[in-house]
């Protein structure tokens, strides 16, 4: 005889609170947000592998283009406020 736990039965202990009632942002933002971990992994390599300044600007630059795509998507105002400082300091000319 296999029993279960009452509170593992259908339908039991559900709490509408947690259910995702808009998982369509959440989920469409696993694209952006992998795009994101890619980019940081080939900066962490570039930078490992003594890349040139330039070449680490620009994938700096993309960076925050991914960023601020996935930001978009998630509308999270504090994310979007960091990316616009990002977008604007990488705007500045590198010495």
């Amino acid at each position: 005889m296999n029993r279960v736990h009452p509170r593992r039965r259908a339908g039991s202990d559900t709490n509408p609170a947690q259910t995702c009632t808009d998982c369509a942002a959440t989920v469409v933002g696993v694209d952006e947000a992998r795009a994101v971990i890619d980019r940081l992994e080939r900066i962490d390599v570039l930078d490992r592998d003594g890349a040139p300044p330039a070449v680490l600007l620009e994938e700096l630059r993309g960076l925050v283009r991914d960023a601020e795509a996935w930001a978009r998507l998630e509308r999270d105002e504090r994310a979007a406020a960091a990316v616009e400082r990002c977008d604007s300091a990488l705007a500045q000319p590198v010495a």
